[in-house]
């Protein structure tokens, strides 16, 4: 045998053993039934093999694999048990989020909201909670990633060498726009797909606000101590993109429930009101409706010479008040009633 077939051959067993660049090979069947399987042991090595690929991984990973992953890491925290332990692996799968590579995060994060959509609306009542706490920390992970990628505060700083808070803030919107886009049209605050779970869309609603204002303190926004209206017009218009979702369940949701809960939980919130997000409402309940204000005004014009009088009656010089009227029928039911006198009857009879 010549040795240059013989070199051959071993040059395609080398290659035969090397691994293919795929993204389908990475997530094979092994490491998915890895991250269902029923021991936490054998669930925390298929973990700590994702992070590894996700990290090391530079080039774009196909969509349908993201989701494979997904899907798996879904019924990892299925079947995690003891709260604590769920809080644990909740705040894991939320901090894949910044290990991700740019290429693949926001595939990543879209990713995770279509099997959450696809797999809530199965959950059970004694599976539902640690589902909502993993939602609360995912969505606040996205917010922190994002915003962290979109604000660059300048290099203003004080003799004490600490940052002023007039500093110069830089924004880029191309991120926050683009999130806006998905989560009002194929995320879970979509308008589109009216098939999607309310109980996911409530909760987001409620935990929205809250989140975001935990990443601002996290990222030391002081929102308050800028010109949102002129000098930071900039950071305004990015507050507006991350709050349109909720804010357009408020004001074009198909929902009654689900609009009054925004209205509730978003649009009557002062914090957004501070962040010039939404204009500041009045209470509509204190304010007298045009209806009652012509009601009263017909009431004054009416004299008392011009009221029906009862037949029977002379007219009374001044009207008695409700106060006296319900007084006097209590006196006189407090009367004691004397008993009545039967009269003895002459029976009469016809002898004709």
């Amino acid at each position: 045998m010549p040795k240059s077939a013989s070199k051959s051959n071993t040059k395609q067993a080398v290659q035969r053993q090397q691994p293919v660049n795929n993204a389908s090979y990475e997530f094979s069947a092994e490491l998915l039934k890895k991250l269902v399987n029923n021991e936490e042991t054998v669930r925390n090595e298929g973990l700590e093999q994702a992070k590894n690929i996700l990290q090391s991984r530079k080039n774009k990973i196909e969509f349908l694999e993201l989701q494979k992953l997904w899907k798996a890491l879904w019924f990892h925290m299925w079947h995690s048990d003891m709260p604590l332990v769920q809080q644990s692996l909740a705040r894991e799968l939320a901090e894949l989020v910044p290990n991700v590579d740019s290429k693949n995060r926001d595939l990543f994060i879209e990713a995770f909201w279509s099997i959450c959509v696809r797999e809530f609306e199965i959950l059970d009542r004694y599976r539902i909670n640690k589902f909502y706490m993993l939602t609360r920390f995912f969505l606040n992970a996205v917010i922190t990633d994002i915003l962290s990628s979109s604000i660059k505060t300048g290099s203003n700083k004080s003799e004490n060498g600490k940052r002023s808070k007039n500093g110069a803030v830089k924004v880029d919107l191309s991120r926050i726009t683009t999130y806006s886009k998905y989560m009002t049209s194929t995320g879970p605050l979509s308008f589109s797909n009216n098939k999607y779970p309310h109980n996911l869309r409530l909760h987001l609603i409620d935990i929205y606000v809250d989140e975001c204002e935990k990443v601002f303190t996290e990222l030391k926004l002081n929102l308050e101590d800028m010109d949102l209206e002129n000098e930071n017009a900039e950071v305004r218009q990015l507050l507006l993109e991350l709050f349109n979702p909720v804010v357009k369940q408020a004001e074009s949701s198909e929902f009654e429930h689900i609009k009054a809960r925004a209205n509730e939980e978003v649009l009557l919130d002062e914090r957004l009101v501070s962040w010039s997000v939404v204009s500041p409402k009045t209470n509509e309940s204190e304010q007298p409706s045009s209806s009652d204000e012509e009601h009263s005004t017909d009431a004054e014009e009416i004299s008392d010479d011009e009221q029906p009088q009862s037949p029977g009656k002379l007219p009374q010089q001044q009207a008695d008040t409700p106060l006296k009227q319900q007084q006097a029928k209590r006196s006189k039911n407090k009367q004691p009633q004397q008993p009545k006198k039967h009269k003895t009857e002459i029976p009469f009879y016809n002898f004709d």
